[in-house]
């Protein structure tokens, strides 16, 4: 699967799933106020990998698929794929300020 946008990404996690806090159910973790920031944040993330000024160093073209695929995702072959992965995380970390550490990407 390609990158997402952050819109694509939230509309996922509308998906009936069961989250549980503090004894409470949570039917939609993008509208409570105990998640809803961290799913906002993790969309802008997601909309990061579709900026054109970005794009080139957040994603890598899928050798199977051909589509533009997070870097995270990449199965690293040379000393070069492992800095542009670094480079990728440094950019997430930098966005917000290290809070969100091993972020998903697709």
């Amino acid at each position: 699967m390609g990158i997402r946008t952050g819109k694509e990404l939230l509309q996922s996690l509308r998906d009936d799933r069961q989250v549980f806090i503090d004894g409470e159910r949570v039917r939609d973790v993008t509208a409570d106020p105990r998640f809803a920031g961290a799913a906002q944040s993790l969309a802008e993330l997601y909309d990061m990998q579709h900026d054109p000024t970005l794009g080139a160093r957040m994603t890598f073209l899928s050798p199977t698929s051909g589509e533009r695929v997070g870097l995270s995702f990449i199965e690293p072959r040379s000393v070069d794929d492992l800095i542009r992965r670094r480079e990728m995380v440094k950019i997430w970390m930098d966005a917000t300020c290290g809070m969100f550490g091993r972020s998903p990407t697709s």
